[in-house]
């Protein structure tokens, strides 16, 4: 794939593979990275030689002349085209081992050593929401898709094989709406989660125009004939709704508001929480009182409340999530809109549980964890997205007197560089 007709051809060999599934290679005694590639590899790659690119790091993959026995050929023609994977070319043996060596690579960096329990994979066809950038070309026609990889370029799709059928079968009915209800010119994207009574749709436009009944009408006639139950702009306005969105919690229906957080796959969502109560029916069974601390919209929040003579504390900075769980008014749990960020829970109101459930986003949760690590709470469960931060909270937690009893990675995002984690704390 040529980037640039002014470009310098080298034949390199790959030494090893980095953490985002770039091959690394060494070209004038610095180190390069080639995506798609693997280690033992002979590759012909491109350097652009504009001035911006030789100060790159990063070679663009023409050919490889020598495979690794570990390469597979790519189930989606659009790989290496497409942004959203960057792993499909491995085999899954390598895959499964690269993805475990980065995530103990960067706990060792951090000062924390443990074993790794299996990793829990969720199945491809399994990602329940979906965002889409989308261009309306001054020409006429209409791109809707993933970005492209290192571009700000979509790729226009027809097809995913990561997203759940019924997303897929909304791909070319949402094309046709945004084709028929933007100007040429005009960007933006949509998210389309896929709820247990249809889709909640949430189209944000780059630049904000009237909602009058050219935009409303095409909607509404498109949200009745695909099972849209709420559409808005930008999650905040309202263009239509028939009801709420619905998501179940271990039997308990919640209503989803616009733009709320949701794990990808209700397979991950099990996967997630199964691990948390296994930990609590392992380590502490019999505890009555928790906190799920981020807790959304009560993924955890539910099952812990749903255990014998518990009592919860819920707290969560997103309003509309924090309203929604409060709603379904349960005696045992305790909601707080708080950002745990500023506000950490301290020792005083920690020392008052048995269990500490975190989901924090990818920022992790530096501040709340050194309140822990200061507690006397025995069990801390600690579901995290992002590894690094992961690793230094738990050197934060193990510094104050907590073991890092079990970490389990589960697979939520397949072919891609992100990792979830459980990891199970105990204080000695």
């Amino acid at each position: 794939m040529t980037h640039t007709t002014d470009t310098q051809l080298i034949e390199l060999t790959i030494d090893s593979i980095g953490h985002e599934a770039d091959g690394i290679a060494t070209l004038d005694d610095e180190k390069v990275f080639i995506p798609y590639t693997l280690p033992g590899e002979t590759v012909l790659v491109e350097r652009p030689q504009s001035r911006r690119h030789k100060q790159s790091k990063q070679l663009f993959l023409r050919e490889v002349k020598k495979e690794s026995e570990d390469r597979q050929k790519p189930f989606c023609p659009l790989f290496t085209q497409c942004g959203g994977c960057s792993a499909q070319h491995m085999t899954p043996e390598y895959y499964s081992t690269w993805k475990r060596n980065a995530l103990a690579k960067t706990l060792s960096q951090h000062g924390v050593e443990t074993p790794l329990a299996d990793t829990v994979s969720v199945p491809h066809k399994s990602r329940r929401r979906v965002s889409m950038s989308y261009k309306h070309m001054k020409e006429g026609n209409f791109i809707l898709g993933f970005r492209r990889a290192m571009s700000n370029f979509t790729i226009d799709i027809d097809t995913c094989p990561l997203i759940v059928d019924e997303l897929n079968a909304l791909i070319a009915p949402t094309k046709e709406l945004l084709h028929k209800i933007t100007l040429p010119g005009s960007t933006g994207f949509v998210n389309i989660t896929a709820v247990e009574n249809g889709f909640d749709f949430v189209w944000s436009p780059h630049r904000k125009i009237p909602i009058d009944l050219s935009i409303i009408d095409p909607c509404t006639e498109f949200a009745q004939q695909h099972r849209i139950v709420q559409m808005t702009r930008a999650g905040k306005e309202i263009i239509f709704k028939s009801n709420d969105a619905v998501i179940n919690f271990n039997g308990v229906k919640i209503a989803m508001p616009p733009s709320a957080f949701l794990q990808p796959s209700i397979e991950g969502e099990h996967a997630l929480v199964n691990l948390a109560v296994d930990a609590i029916d392992e380590y502490a069974p019999n505890a009555t009182r928790f906190a799920d601390l981020f807790s959304g919209l009560g993924t955890f929040t539910i099952p812990l409340a749903q255990r014998p003579n518990s009592k919860v504390v819920a707290a969560d900075i997103f309003s509309p999530s924090v309203e929604k769980l409060t709603d379904k008014g349960f005696q045992n749990i305790k909601v707080e809109d708080r950002n745990l960020f500023e506000e950490p829970l301290d020792a005083d109101e920690l020392n008052k549980l048995d269990v500490v459930v975190l989901d924090p986003p990818r920022a992790g949760c530096f501040e709340q964890a050194k309140k822990l690590a200061d507690s006397d709470v025995k069990l801390v469960v600690y579901v995290s997205c992002g590894p690094a931060t992961f690793a230094r909270d738990a050197a934060i937690l193990m510094d104050g007197g907590y073991e890092l009893e079990k970490l389990t990675p589960v697979d939520q995002f397949p072919y891609t560089p992100h990792l979830e984690l459980v990891g199970v704390f105990i204080k000695r």
